[in-house]
C-alpha cells in the first residue's frame, strides 16, 4: 500500500468509518481501529494484530 492510501484510510478512521484491510503475507482480513507511523492496529477474529502498511491491501 502506498502512503497516500494509508493516509486516506487513517482519515476515514478519524471520521468514524471502519476501514478494512488485508494482510497480503497471511491473506488475513481485519478491521482497522488505529493508525500509527505506517502501521495499522487491526481487529482480527477475537484478537488484534499490528500490520505494516506495506504488506496491506485496502478492501472495499
Amino acid at each position: 500500500m502506498d502512503i497516500y492510501t494509508y493516509e486516506d484510510l487513517c482519515k476515514k478512521l478519524d471520521s468514524g468509518q471502519k476501514p478494512r484491510v488485508m494482510n497480503t503475507d497471511t491473506e488475513t482480513a481485519g478491521e482497522v481501529y488505529m493508525c500509527d507511523h505506517g502501521y495499522f492496529n487491526v481487529h482480527v477474529g477475537e484478537g488484534s494484530e499490528v500490520w505494516a502498511s506495506e504488506i496491506c491491501e485496502k478492501l472495499e
